[in-house]
This record gives C-alpha cells, sequence and structure tokens, in this order.
C-alpha cells in the first residue's frame, strides 16, 4: 500500500491507482519515480489490544521514505461496552431465527421449520387433535405425503420443540453475553453453539 503526501499531509492512502493526475501506469512505476511523484510505502500498525481496549484514532509519522500509522488505543466506555452486547445480541437473534426457520428432521424426514408453516402446523395440529380420523396431504421438502392425526401431532410437536429449543439456546446464550464483564469474556460467547 501507498500512501500520497503533499506538504506533510496525506491525501490518500492505499492501492496506487492506474491513472493519477497525468500519470498513466502509476501502479506500474518503480518507487524511485513513485517517491519523486509525492507516493511513498505505507504501512499500519495496530497493537494489540487489551481487555475492555478499543481502537480510537491514529498517530502518523511522515518520513522521506514512508508512512506509517499505528493505531492508538483507549478504555472502553460504560456505555460502549453495554453497545457491544447490545451487538452481540442482535447477531445472536439473527443466529437464532436462522437455526428455527432452517427445517429440522422428524422420524427421519426434513420438515420445514418456516413461520409460515409453524402456523399451519399448528392449525393442522388443532384439527388433528379435535378429529382422530383427519387426514391431510402435507408438502415435505421431499414431496407431498398423507399425513393422518397421529402424524400430524407429532410433527407440529415435534417442530414445536426445534422451535423451543432454539429460544431455550437463544436465552442461555443472552445470559452469557449478559454475564460478561470484559471483552475477553464477550469474545468467548460462542454464538454458534447449540443449535
Amino acid at each position: 500500500m501507498y500512501a500520497h503526501v503533499e506538504e506533510e499531509t496525506i491525501t490518500r492512502r492505499g492501492d496506487l491507482p492506474k491513472n493519477w493526475r497525468n500519470v498513466s501506469g502509476l501502479d506500474l512505476a518503480d518507487d524511485a519515480t513513485l517517491k519523486s511523484l509525492g507516493w511513498l510505502p505505507y504501512s499500519e500498525v495496530a497493537p494489540a489490544l487489551g481487555d475492555n481496549e478499543m481502537y480510537d484514532g491514529e498517530t502518523l509519522s511522515i518520513t522521506a521514505d514512508a508512512v506509517v500509522s499505528t493505531k492508538i488505543t483507549r478504555a472502553l466506555t460504560p456505555d460502549e461496552f453495554l453497545s457491544l452486547q447490545a451487538d452481540a445480541k442482535i447477531r445472536l437473534k439473527a443466529r437464532r431465527y436462522q437455526a428455527e426457520t432452517s427445517g429440522t428432521v422428524i422420524g427421519g424426514s426434513s420438515v420445514d421449520t418456516d413461520r409460515d408453516t409453524q402456523a399451519k402446523l399448528i392449525a393442522a395440529r388443532v384439527m388433528a387433535k379435535e378429529d382422530a380420523s383427519y387426514t391431510i396431504n402435507w408438502k415435505l421438502p421431499a414431496g407431498f405425503v398423507v399425513l393422518d392425526a397421529t402424524t400430524i401431532i407429532a410433527i407440529a410437536d415435534g417442530v414445536r420443540t426445534h422451535v423451543q429449543n432454539c429460544f431455550d439456546n437463544e436465552a442461555a446464550l443472552t445470559t452469557a453475553i449478559d454475564l460478561a464483564t470484559t471483552t475477553t469474556a464477550l469474545d468467548a460467547v460462542d454464538i454458534e453453539s447449540g443449535w
């Protein structure tokens, strides 16, 4: 990466452009040519973050031969830590929804668990509970099958268990997020586990 410097001010940093001002093929130029045009090698230094620290700004070192950006660290405020916890809960909610609605296997058959299917299964379960001879044509991912009342109830209960397990896992992980008091502890909460 390179930085363009004019009068000790960085005007641009990143990859070299192919064309710049009246120069074509800038990205092919040698270091001496680049230096004569104000383009210097650029690097970034990011010190390791300690617990409850964040990056906040940078210091720039501009020499005749290079530009170095060093990130500045500082302690998180309590509100910033609460914001990190809130962000983790948003990611967790999305992960729970994905697990909840991505389907499950009941009795060896794949069953959809999206919200629409959940609602239809509840309605079918009510009918099956009221009428033991009730049957329906139900479309599984593998195709249509005829379901009797007992099977409808078993599938609906299986889907309900799957959905509840997803919410139970979200609740447990939410508690772990709430109990985290450091960024290390917060990072240790694995929102991919338990699904």
